[in-house]
């Protein structure tokens, strides 16, 4: 879905990050919020983070959910 408007959520449904919109290969990135934002709230950082989009006329609306998975771990 080319153009698409898509919310991001720390945890489901929490904190809105930020929006974007999808690319001409229905690709959307974090625009407007970075995952310092998800890590900023505790409950992103248990909870990881969610997309969500509304959908139109033509297309259902529909969201999922990831976590987020640190490269290092700084107590060890």
């Amino acid at each position: 879905m080319a153009w698409q408007d898509i919310e991001w959520y720390a945890g489901k449904h929490g904190e809105l990050l930020g929006t974007s919109q999808t690319d001409a290969r229905g690709i959307a990135e974090m625009e407007g919020g970075s995952i310092s934002g998800i890590f900023s709230s505790v409950m992103g950082e248990i909870g990881g983070y969610s997309v969500k989009y509304l959908g139109t006329d033509e297309y259902l609306p529909s969201e999922d959910h990831g976590r987020v998975v640190p490269l290092f771990d700084i107590g060890s």
